[in-house]
């Protein structure tokens, strides 16, 4: 049986653990745990948006409460009215603040790791690099003539040229 403490329950639910969420819906007492894994989600998203603005971040903690009573309203609505099921609107309460769960890692937001989309840009950066050290390959492999796609010197270089790359603008290391 799936443990009943609230870190349990709240590790049971992020690892999508079927026996936690069977033992939640049955627990009327589980009320209470629920609403709190919405209010640790909604202060760790508030902390995670807290670089955005005091607006923000009160505004995400208080949208987590809300979305919390209104999803479980409409779900029960829907479920229990148009399609006849069975669950209670306390169940869905409890299963559906239990869902929150892998919201606690929302307080990572708040953490200046990496610039936003860095990540993104990895492909083109190492493209780049490539070509500044002159090989003349694009990421495909195809071989470039001097002045396709990329600057081949270091004098003159756009840091968004860098970024993003020349390709389709035919620009040169003199232009």
């Amino acid at each position: 049986m799936a443990g009943t403490s609230l870190v349990e329950r709240m590790k049971g639910a992020a690892l999508l653990d079927i026996e936690t969420y069977e033992d939640v819906e049955h627990d009327t007492t589980a009320t209470m745990q629920a609403a709190a894994v919405v209010v640790i989600h909604a202060l760790a998203q508030a902390v995670g948006n807290w670089q955005l603005g005091i607006t923000a971040a009160l505004s995400g903690a208080v949208g987590a409460l809300l979305a919390w009573g209104v999803w479980s309203g409409v779900t029960y609505l829907i479920g229990a009215k148009v399609f006849g099921g069975t669950a209670t609107w306390g169940e869905l309460l409890r299963t559906i603040g239990f869902a929150f769960s892998p919201g606690v890692l929302l307080v990572l937001g708040a953490l200046p790791l990496l610039p936003p989309a860095t990540w993104l840009d990895d492909q083109a950066d190492r493209r780049d690099l490539a070509s500044h050290r002159g090989d003349h390959r694009d990421s495909a492999g195809a071989g470039l003539r001097h002045g396709q796609g990329h600057h081949h010197c270091g004098a003159g270089l756009d840091p968004v040229r860098l970024r993003h790359g020349n390709a389709g603008y035919g620009l040169s290391a003199g232009e």
